[in-house]
């Protein structure tokens, strides 16, 4: 029975207006935590044992509240019997907030065992190192594309792993190093190249590497990113082998059936044949010298994918190259205006003249081809202190700013461009013939108003750049 109880308590109870003196505890604290309390308070009185809990759980009305309580035996002054006191302290806030901490805890590891499980068995091998280079993590599959055992390497020395383990199985063990020593010293750029093994099996991986950054912003180390592409390259050799194959067997076919066409074409004019049959020859000699294009185009691809583009460099004069396309074209198409702005004076390079025109005539049927409703196509040649700039900029469609990117990849085809017979490499072997010739390209387009691509070629031969 209760015989006194303060403010606080009354609280609990949960309506201050409640007479408590003279009533059964069990009365006022109904339900499953008043059961409770009551059957510590029996178990104190008959054992004479104080009771102490640090987060009792009041759940009523009012929701779940949390508890210090204490209950122990007291005398009360002027009372020959023993009598229960019951202190009770608010502890609500600090025992959500002890939960919340052990919820996030579970759930901070079953997320790290997560991530963990996952980067274990993925096909990549994962090298993670820290700003001074120090290995943080590495996985399983990265110590079977190398053979070590990845739990060992953390805590030394990324460098030293590989003077002692990497650089033996590398193709070119310097240039890989080199490489590896160029990243870390740009730890914020972002890079992808290939990496060739040579033992103890020849493989070659692709490889990514990024920086990697706290929840703060500030840079935790970088990330090496490995995956073993040696079959999907095989396949890709084997392709092009098959495509320069299948080419070269074509070219005699057709070289005899435009030969023979032109001989019946030569035929009907002498023998002044009807229209139709003069048509037909005129269209078979056409079809082969397209056929023909095509296949010089595949051949081409293969030469620069194999590194077997061979040029026949020798003194050209790029405004006469310009002067010379440009005036083939104008034929072509009446709804264009095609013009060029050249200086006077020859403008010499170093080059192979047939591959040089084959750029620029490229460039200049491109943008005949993506102007369908005609307009000016210009083309313009500067000159700088050691490189030449041709410039073809028409005022066609455009070309859209994801697509900018990847116009000089192969097979590539913009989705929202015209219906076209191309097959998507064009621009691919103009820029590897410009790159033999140890220059660049570049583009600039806005969709609507035109594009103009550039390409810059240095007055003297220089080394043909090579794949990092």
């Amino acid at each position: 029975v209760v015989c006194y109880a303060n403010s606080g308590f009354r609280a609990v109870i949960g309506d201050p207006s409640t007479p408590l003196i003279g009533r059964k505890l069990e009365v006022l604290m109904a339900g499953e935590s008043g059961t409770r309390l009551a059957g510590a308070v029996h178990n104190v009185f008959e054992t004479g044992v104080a009771h102490h809990e640090s987060s009792f759980e009041f759940e009523d009305a009012l929701g779940s509240r949390y508890y210090e309580i204490r209950i122990e035996q007291v005398r009360l002054v002027g009372d020959q019997r023993h009598s229960i006191c019951i202190v009770l302290s608010p502890r609500t806030e600090s025992v959500l907030i002890r939960q919340a901490l052990e919820d996030s805890n579970v759930r901070m590891g079953e997320s790290q065992s997560s991530l963990e499980a996952l980067l274990e068995h993925t096909n990549n091998g994962i090298f993670l190192v820290d700003t001074d280079l120090t290995v943080l993590y590495t996985n399983r599959r990265m110590g079977e594309l190398f053979g070590f055992d990845p739990r060992a390497m953390v805590g030394k020395s990324k460098l030293d792993i590989t003077d002692q383990l990497f650089m033996e199985q590398m193709a070119d063990p310097f240039g890989f190093r080199e490489r590896l020593l160029y990243l870390y010293s740009h730890m914020e750029e972002i890079a992808q190249d290939e990496v060739e093994v040579s033992r103890p099996v020849h493989r070659i991986l692709d490889r990514y590497s990024a920086p990697v950054y706290r929840n703060d912003g500030s840079l935790l180390g970088r990330l090496e990113v490995y995956y073993d592409v040696t079959e999907v390259r095989q396949l890709q050799r084997n392709k092009d082998e098959f495509l320069s194959l299948v080419s070269h067997e074509l070219r005699t076919p057709i070289t005899s059936i435009k030969g023979y066409a032109q001989l019946l074409q030569r035929r009907a004019r002498n023998e002044n044949v009807p229209p139709q049959i003069a048509l037909a020859y005129s269209t078979i000699e056409r079809q082969a010298v397209r056929m023909q294009e095509l296949i010089d185009t595949l051949l081409d691809m293969t030469r620069l994918d194999a590194d077997r583009l061979r040029l026949d460099r020798r003194n050209v004069d790029i405004c006469s190259l310009v002067s010379r396309c440009v005036e083939m074209l104008k034929i072509v198409s009446e709804a264009h205006v095609l013009s060029a702005d050249m200086p006077e004076n020859p403008v010499i390079v170093s080059g192979d003249e047939r591959r040089l025109e084959q750029v620029v005539m490229n460039l200049l049927t491109n943008a005949i081809r993506y102007s369908p409703e005609g307009g000016h196509v210009r083309v313009s040649v500067r000159t700088l202190d050691d490189s030449v700039t041709i410039t073809v900029a028409d005022q066609g469609i455009g070309i859209a700013t994801d697509a900018l990117d990847r116009v000089f990849e192969r097979f590539f085809r913009a989705a929202d461009v015209p219906q076209s017979t191309g097959l998507g490499i064009g621009l691919y072997i103009t820029r590897g013939i410009v790159e033999r010739h140890g220059g660049h390209i570049s583009v600039q387009s806005t969709v609507g108003q035109g594009s103009e691509f550039t390409v810059t070629l240095p007055r003297e031969p220089r080394p043909v750049p090579t794949a990092e």
